[in-house]
This record gives C-alpha cells, structure tokens and sequence, in this order.
C-alpha cells in the first residue's frame, strides 16, 4: 500500500513538471512570436519610410526639372502664372501620394541680408551700420499691425544684432548676448547668419502669434546676404512687404502697383519702374533699382509623401545657376527633414 501510494506521488510530480516545462516552452514561444511580429513591423515600417523618403527626393528631382524646363522657356523671367506656381499639387503614386509646394525666395525679405554691408558701416557711429533690409523690416514691423507692445525699431534691431559678429547693441532696445544669458534658461545670441526662419523663436520679443503673424513676409536664404526682390512673384496680400521696401510707399500704393500686373506680371522691370505709383517714389538710383527684378535663382520646395502608413515632410531650397547660354542647372542649396518651421 505504502508503495503504491509512492508511485502514485512520484507520478504526479512528473506529470507536474511535464505541464511546468510545457508552460515554459508556450511563454518562450509567445514571447518569440511577439518579438518575431514585433522585428516584422519594424521592418515593414523601416521600408514604409525608406519609400516615403524616395519619393521626397523625386518630388525635389521634379521640381528641378520643372523649374529648369520653365526658365528655359521664359529666358529666366518669373511669374505666379507659370507650372511651378500652381497651388496644392498631389500626385497618387503607388501605396501612397506625393504632395508639395513651391514658393519663390526673393518674393520675401530674406532675414540674413540684414549681414549685408552697409554704405556706411565705415563711420564712428553703430547706428550707421544698419542697412537697407534691416531698414525695410522696421518699415515692415510698422506696416504690419503685429501683436506686440514692442516698438517696430527695437524688434527690428533685435533681428540686426542676433545676426551681427559682435556682442555690442545697436541700440538700447536691441537685445544681445548679456540679455540673453540672463534669461532663467540662458543661451547665447547666434552671432551668424540663420539657418531657417523658426530661429525667430530664440530672439526676444518673438513669439508664436507674431511669427505667424510675420510668416508671409519672411524667409531664410542660406549663405546669402542680399536683399534681390522679384516684383512678379510677390502676391498681392504681400503689399505690405513691397511697400516696406521703399522709403514711403503706402500700403494702398503698393496693392495698386500689384493688382495692376498682367497675369504674367510685369513685361519687363522697365514697366515696374515706369508704374506711376513706382515712378513718384523718392531716391530711386541705379544702386537701389538692383534690388528689384523679374528674375529669381532661390525657390523653396515643401513637399509632403505618404506610403502606406509612412508620412515624410521635407523643405528643400534650391538654387539656379545660368551658364549664359540659356541652360539653366537647379542645385539644392539645403535640405530639412520633418516638422522644422
């Protein structure tokens, strides 16, 4: 009976640790299907956007083409009514879409011509040094009803000295280096030219609401200091912008001189400069009608792709460059990935 009772013991103990290797070998395999299904998913994601990024690129390669394609038929003139203008492109590609936007970079004041040299940055005087797109973006800030209690001059000066290579203010509104490491989280003014327009965000007096108050009028050109507008591609809610790039033309001045273009804008810059609105303006030299044209080298492409569940944004600004035989070469001068203004 005792042994009976044994075996029948030793006979459940095994069958116990049976059922235990048996729950241990299901864990372990749950646990491998999830982590197999789980590298499988990453994978399928890796591709997903592996394939939205391509298609990115051949939006920016498109846009090269159509953008060369459209100065070679215009000889380098440029105008809202021409392909690269056209509003909410989307193209169904396969598994996803590709969608984007192409604005013009000199239908905009370009913040890093504020680093362009003045005529007079060689007197005794700082306040000297300011130059033409530091002055037309006071004009702006005072044209432009902005939600601020911050005098136009002070906001503008801000802008000058993040961008100078010194540490000096430019006036006693500005804001400079000690300003800024005072701050509760402290950091230092750039001291350089920017890099995108989002960099307002760090200069005092700038928030949200302002920037996006300002965001029609302003832009960012890499590496390039001059202030070169095209009269053909500013829009007519832009009145403020060309306005403020003379010395007092009024808003309702420069709506006229806009809404007065042909849909393909302005023949020639000869007629902009001959408009009557343009013409009555003071201080129009040869040195100050360079900065106006009907040409431009700087676009902005903003394009959105999709695949599958994948979504990829990108910003690139492209450059054109002539070889004077009307072949036009579109190069990428800078490239951003995601959600970056």
């Amino acid at each position: 009976m005792t042994h009976s009772r044994l075996a029948h013991k030793q006979s459940g103990v095994a069958l116990v640790s049976v059922l235990l290797v048996v729950a241990i070998v299901i864990i372990i395999a749950a646990d491998m299907n999830g982590r197999l299904q789980l590298q499988m998913q990453r994978q399928i994601n890796l591709q997903g956007h592996q394939q939205a990024y391509w298609y990115g690129m051949s939006a920016e390669a498109f846009v090269k083409q159509v953008i060369r394609k459209t100065l070679e038929d215009s000889e380098g003139e440029v105008n809202l009514s021409q392909p690269w203008a056209a509003k909410d492109m989307a193209y169904p590609v396969d598994n996803g879409t590709i969608a984007g936007e192409i604005t013009d970079l000199q239908a905009c004041l370009n913040l890093n011509a504020l680093k362009e040299k003045s005529a007079n940055s060689n007197t005794n005087t700082r306040t000297n040094t300011v130059n033409y797109a530091t002055k037309s973006l006071q004009r702006l800030f005072e044209l432009v009803e902005l939600p601020t209690d911050i005098y136009p001059e002070d906001l503008a000066m801000r802008v000058y000295d993040w961008l100078d290579d010194d540490s000096q203010l430019i006036t006693g509104g500005s804001a400079e280096e000690d300003d800024y490491a005072a701050l509760e989280h402290p950091y230092l003014s750039a001291n350089t030219s920017m890099v995108t327009e989002s960099e307002l965000r760090l200069i005092l007096g700038f928030n949200p609401i302002l920037i996006a108050k300002l965001k029609p009028y302003l832009c960012v050109i890499p590496n390039t200091d001059t202030q070169i507008t095209n009269v053909n591609t500013l829009t007519e809610e832009q009145a403020p912008l060309l306005a403020a790039l003379f010395e007092k033309m009024t808003v309702a001045e420069a709506q006229n001189v806009l809404s007065s273009r042909g849909e393909a804008g302005f023949g020639s810059i000869d007629d902009f400069w001959d408009h009557s609105d343009v013409k009555k303006q003071p201080n129009l030299d040869d040195k100050f009608k360079k900065r106006f044209d009907i040409k431009s080298e700087f676009f902005k492409l903003k394009a959105i792709t999709t695949y599958d569940q994948s979504r990829f944004k990108l910003t690139s600004i492209l450059t054109v460059a002539d070889n004077k035989q009307n072949a036009y070469q579109v190069k990428t001068l800078a490239r951003r990935f995601g959600d970056n203004e």
